[in-house]
């Protein structure tokens, strides 16, 4: 899933500044740019000024916008997979009802445990010793 989100935002960012002019920038420079961010920043830090910015520039915006679209997918996934769950869980009946100390009441729990603290913070109390 991951990968798959990284390749979108990769393909963005290449496509983005290949219909990018980079005029005066040399070639080798605009490749770079156009591999990855981190290979443009090390590009334009061997550049002028004028250059440097302009790589610079293209290349955050391509970043973004890359950035923009996998976050626009990612959220399209989880919204799918709320629906999915929402479909297949609706017919999922609830569990037992709890009791007053919300200790799941149902025949699951073995007698001499059923008295006992639970780990996820009931407070029940322990039952009295039988003289």
């Amino acid at each position: 899933g991951i990968a798959v989100l990284g390749s979108i935002g990769t393909a963005v960012y290449r496509a983005v500044l290949a219909g990018t002019d980079l005029t005066g920038v040399p070639p080798a420079a605009a490749a770079a740019a156009r591999d990855t961010l981190g290979a443009a920043v090390a590009a334009a830090a061997e550049l002028p000024p004028a250059a440097a910015d302009a790589v610079l520039q293209a290349a955050r915006t391509a970043f973004v916008d890359g950035m923009q679209l996998t976050a626009l997918v990612s959220a399209a996934i989880a919204l799918a997979a709320a629906g999915m769950a929402l479909v297949a869980l609706r017919s999922v009946r609830p569990a037992a009802p709890s009791d007053d100390t919300g200790h799941h009441a149902g025949p699951d729990v073995p007698a001499p445990l059923a008295g006992l603290v639970d780990l996820a913070g009931g407070d029940a109390a322990p039952e009295p010793a039988q003289a």
